[in-house]
């Protein structure tokens, strides 16, 4: 599972086979996806939180909200109650460890989990050491 930050203003969380599972509305920078992925994988562990929906005459669908009730994410519309509860179970599984990556075809330019920054540990930080 994996996030993609799309176009550097949306956030798209895909399953193992690259079906699209959740997207974000759009946001205002890389920034900010990268809180809305945060924000997701929190809240992505509590069934309190999903908002199932009827999408008549589609099919069913559901939405993700934070436990202030603001809109993180909505799913793509699933033709069976059964289809989307495998989506959200998925979700609800795989968001927590899900890598992230830029862009929207390139695997390659893998971001850091959350959290992490782009810094290299060099010998000159051992002297930071008190000993």
């Amino acid at each position: 599972m994996r996030f993609r930050i799309v176009d550097d203003d949306c956030v798209v969380l895909e399953g193992e086979d690259g079906t699209e599972l959740l997207r974000s509305p759009p946001l205002a920078s890389k920034l900010a996806c990268r809180a809305r992925i945060l924000a997701i994988r929190l809240n992505a562990v509590l069934d309190e939180m999903y908002a199932r929906a009827d999408v008549a005459p589609f099919g069913v669908a559901f939405a993700l909200h934070a436990a202030d009730g603001s809109l993180l994410a909505v799913s793509p519309v699933f033709l069976t109650p059964e289809a989307r509860e495998r989506a959200i179970e998925s979700v609800r599984h795989g968001a927590v460890d899900a890598y992230v990556v830029h862009g929207r075809d390139s695997d390659d330019s893998w971001l850091p989990p959350i959290g992490l920054r782009d810094a290299e540990v060099t010998d000159q930080d051992d002297d930071l050491v008190d000993e």
